[in-house]
């Protein structure tokens, strides 16, 4: 069995609660963003907070951070932001960022403010391909094209 479905491809990359900082006089700083080294286009990832209320859905936004900058005189650090996405609490999702070949990247996750507390569970794929039946098809459509060029 090969693809996300087999359970031995997934790599857990963390697993941990973290917790917003008090302070004197009911002073609070929230969680900041978490901040995962990935090696491959697709993750799984998601969000538990045992104190949640009932009407909340948004645990916070998980973003790719790619080791980039398009030059050295860049007035910006070179970490060059990717797509964005938001994480449901209490689910796990499956995000495919788009394969730029610069890898690692760094994977963000960015709790919403209202969070005292949040587990966050990410997992990387490690299987051989995520495209079998694509890079199938290719082969195939470049056999037909060669036997139209070249013949039989």
């Amino acid at each position: 069995m090969s693809g996300i479905d087999n359970k031995l491809n997934w790599d857990l990359v963390a697993r941990r609660t973290y917790k917003s900082r008090k302070f004197p006089k009911n002073q609070r700083v929230p969680i900041q963003a978490q901040t995962f080294i990935i090696d491959s286009p697709a993750v799984m990832i998601g969000c538990k907070n045992r104190f949640a209320k009932p009407s909340w859905w948004l645990a916070g936004s998980a973003y790719q951070r790619i080791l980039t900058s398009p030059s050295s005189t860049s007035q910006f650090v070179a970490g060059v932001e990717g797509d964005r996405y938001k994480i449901r609490l209490d689910t796990l999702h499956l995000i495919r960022f788009p394969d730029w070949q610069l890898k690692p990247y760094m994977l963000e996750f960015k709790p919403a403010f209202w969070h005292d507390e949040i587990l966050i569970e990410v997992w990387k794929y490690s299987g051989d391909e995520l495209d079998g039946d694509l890079a199938r098809i290719q082969t195939i459509e470049q056999k037909v094209n060669d036997i139209s060029a070249y013949g039989l």
